[in-house]
């Protein structure tokens, strides 16, 4: 897998109904289950590599679908607004398992 900078490797689209089928998404897909995401919003999923012996992070930001078409063809406004949401969402992460009121 291609790794950039900071850790951040993995990168795929997904629709929020397939989140059942990545390890690390259980959250989302209860939200899809129970009707709180619409099945087919757009979600990018990336992992970030923690410092042993942590498991790698895995998150998930839901994108616009044309945010999402422009970070495909490699748009740089794109690939910028997409790393601010996963750093937004990893600091967000660490910020629960710390225990802090997100």
């Amino acid at each position: 897998m291609t790794e950039i900078a900071d850790g951040w490797y993995g990168f795929r689209l997904i629709q929020a109904d397939q989140a059942q089928d990545v390890p690390g998404l259980d959250e989302l897909a209860r939200y899809v289950d129970r009707g709180m995401v619409p099945r087919a919003a757009r979600y990018l999923v990336a992992y970030r590599r923690l410092d042993a012996p942590y498991p790698d992070a895995v998150i998930a930001v839901q994108l616009h679908p044309r945010t999402a078409e422009d970070w495909r063809r490699g748009d740089t406004a794109a690939a910028h607004e997409v790393a601010e949401a996963l750093e937004h969402g990893y600091r967000t992460l660490m910020a629960r398992e710390r225990g802090e009121e997100v």
